[in-house]
C-alpha cells in the first residue's frame, strides 16, 4: 500500500512540488520537492509495514544478488570505513559504547572498536547479516531498534550512533533522530551520518524515501536536536573523482532547536535541478575532471 506525503518533514511546509519521475525497474518513482527548504522526498511511498518486510526478505538480493554478505560488498565497506574512521578520528577522543545502525558487514564495527576499545552494537534487519555478524564476528546484533533498547543487557546510553547510507530510507527521519537524541545517545554523544548526495548520485532508489542534499541534511539534523561539527562532501571510496556522498558527525544538543534562520530559503526547485543536470552530465564531468578521464579512457584503449 503507498501513502501520499503531504507535508515536509524538515519544515513543515505543504508547498510541494514534483521534482521528477524517475523510471527503474519498469516502476516509475516520483519524488517531489519542497519549495520552502528544498527536501526531496518520495511520494507516494510504501507504507512502513511494506518496507520493513521488504528489508526482511527483498533488499539485500536485490542490491547484490544475494542475502548473505559478499567479498565484494565486505571490500567495498572496509574501504569506505578508512574515511569515516579519520572523520570520527578527529573529533572523538574517547569512545564507550559504539551503535552503529544498519551495520551491513560490520566492517565500521570492527574499526572503531580497534581504535577506541569500545563497545558495540549492531541493528540490522537482515537475518543473514546479523547471523554473519553474530557467529563470524562476534557483534551483538539486533533487528530493530526498539528490540536494542529491549535488551535487558543494555543499560548504558551511547557515545556514538553511526549510520551510514540509512537516512534516506527511514519514513520520519526527525522523529528517529530526535528519539536517538534523547533515550539513545549520551549527553553530548556523537551521530556519524553518511547519505547519498542529490547532486551528483543517481540517488533515487524505491527504498530511498529521501534525496538529500548538503543544505536538507544539514536542516534535517539541526531540527533534530544536534549540532554539526564537520560536514563533507566526497567520493571516498570511488575512484571517480565526483563528490556522490554526504558524510555529517553532529553532536547531541539537548535545547538545540530549529528556528527559522536556519532554513535557506534561497534553494529553489529549479536551481536544485539545474545544479544536479549539470554535475551529472559528462561534459561538466570532462571539463572537471580531465585528468580522470584521460586515464581511464587510455586505460581502457590498453585493456582492449
Amino acid at each position: 500500500m503507498s501513502e501520499i506525503v503531504s507535508k515536509c518533514d524538515v519544515c513543515g511546509s505543504q508547498h510541494l512540488k514534483k521534482f521528477v519521475d524517475w523510471k527503474t525497474n519498469n516502476t516509475v518513482l516520483s519524488y517531489v520537492i519542497c519549495t520552502s527548504c528544498g527536501l526531496v522526498f518520495l511520494s507516494p511511498r510504501p507504507s512502513s509495514h511494506d518496507l520493513e518486510n521488504y528489508y526482511l526478505a527483498d533488499y539485500r538480493v536485490e542490491q547484490q544478488g544475494t542475502e548473505l554478505p559478499t567479498d565484494q560488498k565486505v571490500d567495498f565497506e572496509r574501504r569506505r570505513t578508512i574515511h569515516l574512521l579519520q572523520v570520527i578520528e578527529s573529533h572523538i577522543p574517547v569512545i564507550d559504547v559504539h551503535l552503529d545502525i544498519g551495520c551491513a558487514a560490520g566492517e565500521l564495527i570492527i574499526a572503531v572498536k580497534k581504535l577506541y576499545g569500545c563497545t558495540s552494537y549492531g541493528i540490522e534487519p537482515s537475518i543473514a547479516y546479523r547471523t554473519y555478524l553474530d557467529t563470524e564476528l562476534g557483534i551483538p546484533t539486533f533487528p530493530t531498534l526498539p528490540d536494542y533498547i529491549q535488551s535487558t543487557t543494555l543499560k548504558r546510553k551511547v557515545d556514538l550512533v553511526s549510520m551510514i547510507h540509512v537516512l534516506e530510507h527511514i519514513p520520519d527521519p526527525i522523529c528517529y533522530l530526535t528519539h536517538l537524541r534523547s533515550s539513545i545517545l549520551k549527553d553530548n554523544g556523537y551521530l556519524l551520518i553518511e547519505v547519498p548526495n542529490l547532486l551528483v548520485h543517481t540517488s533515487f532508489e524505491p527504498s530511498h524515501l529521501y534525496a538529500f542534499s548538503e543544505n536538507a541534511l544539514e536542516l534535517t539534523l539541526k531540527k533534530s536536536g544536534f549540532e554539526i561539527v564537520n560536514q563533507v562532501m566526497h567520493g571516498h571510496p570511488r575512484s571517480d573523482p565526483r563528490k556522490h556522498y554526504i558524510t555529517a558527525l553532529a553532536q547531541a544538543k539537548t535545547n538545540r532547536s530549529l528556528t527559522g534562520h536556519d532554513i535557506d530559503y534561497s534553494v529553489r526547485p529549479l536551481q536544485l535541478h539545474l545544479r544536479r543536470r549539470i554535475n551529472r552530465s559528462t561534459s561538466y564531468f570532462v571539463i572537471r575532471h580531465p585528468w580522470y578521464v584521460f586515464r581511464r579512457t587510455m586505460n581502457k584503449l590498453q585493456h582492449k
